[in-house]
């Protein structure tokens, strides 16, 4: 345990406990062949010796025992015992001989020990009022703090979960669909593994690191939609755009391409028109933005669990409230005249 540290003083302070001791030790000196015409200015030097010794006690009290009470009490009864002993010489009828006797102790000391308590209590009160409310401050960060641990902990789990499934019903009709063309269109089964091998490529990485770019979120978006594309017989078309410089801005991983699977599986997968989707990324307002659109199915003919409601957008929501906070958002709403808008908004890194 370490021992308490005496804090350092400045001149401000010397000068604050000093002053007022000698102007009034002083101004006794001057009239002391007069004192009996002003008994008050006696009294007065009496009185702020035994303040200004408890005041100079208290200020030497360590700084990790202020905040008890029990130590500042103490303290401040010392100093006041102290400062009215040592005021005893100012007294009216001050003389050597009356030290022996303790009522003349009582009449003259009582005094000046009582003021310095009186001009203490109210600013003790205070620091212990004070105290009391940064203990409680400092504890209510500490479980906001552990909140905040929780809450990343938990949006990791999630995270692990979603990388941990990389879609293997995706996987699974993919590679199906490969065997197909292998058989009857060898050339786009040609194309179709060479985007498969691009989905892989852009997808693995991201399954041991809790940060993407968007360089890496928009190559695994591309990849995907090229697959969806040949599966659904080109009648999904893509349209991914990137610009330049924003290739190494950092981005949670996996967000765009649930955003992107939900367009395709809710937006083109459910109707038998061509449907068109397209990502973009754009800093807006010192933010980073990025909006998938779609013109399928749209919002009113989702059925009972429509676009932005699912699951996955509730993970994502919580994700983005556990890593930013109210800094970013996910708002899905209606595609004017059909389709739908989902946009992710987090803070620009510096």
């Amino acid at each position: 345990m370490a021992l308490p540290t005496i804090p350092r003083w400045t001149l401000r302070d010397a000068v604050a406990a000093a002053a007022p001791v000698a102007v009034f030790w002083l101004a006794w000196m001057a009239a002391r062949a007069h004192w009996h015409r002003v008994p008050w200015l006696a009294l007065a030097a009496q009185l702020w010796v035994a303040y200004s010794v408890t005041w100079i006690a208290l200020k030497l009290l360590p700084r990790d025992r202020r905040a008890s009470w029990r130590a500042l009490v103490a303290v401040a009864l010392a100093g006041a015992a102290v400062g009215a002993v040592l005021g005893l010489p100012l007294a009216f009828d001050f003389d050597v001989a009356r030290l022996a006797a303790p009522a003349w102790w009582l009449r003259a000391g009582v005094l000046p020990f009582v003021f310095a308590l009186v001009m203490h209590l109210p600013a003790l009160l205070a620091r212990l009022r004070e105290a009391a409310r940064h203990a409680a401050g400092v504890e209510r960060a500490r479980q906001a703090a552990a909140v905040a641990e929780l809450s990343r902990q938990v949006s990791e789990a999630q995270l692990k979960a979603l990388q941990a499934q990389v879609e293997p019903h995706f996987l699974y009709n993919t590679l199906a669909s490969v065997q197909y063309l292998v058989r009857h269109d060898p050339a786009l089964a040609d194309t179709l593994l060479t985007h498969l091998h691009d989905w892989l490529r852009s997808a693995l990485p991201q399954m041991r690191t809790p940060l993407s770019t968007l360089g890496r979120e928009f190559a695994l978006a591309r990849s995907y939609l090229a697959i969806m594309s040949l599966r659904l017989g080109g009648r999904l078309s893509a349209d991914v755009r990137l610009p330049a410089g924003l290739e190494d801005a950092p981005f949670p991983p996996l967000m765009i391409a649930t955003l992107v699977e939900n367009a395709v599986k809710h937006g083109a997968e459910t109707v038998a028109r061509p449907v068109r989707v397209r990502v973009e990324a754009r800093v807006d307002d010192g933010a980073l933005r990025v909006t998938v659109d779609d013109d399928g199915r749209g919002l009113v003919d989702a059925g009972p669990a429509p676009a932005g409601a699912g699951v996955g957008l509730a993970n994502l929501r919580d994700r983005l409230a556990a890593m930013h906070g109210d800094a970013a958002s996910l708002d899905v709403v209606a595609a004017h005249p059909h389709g739908v808008s989902a946009a992710i908004r987090i803070p620009m890194a510096a």
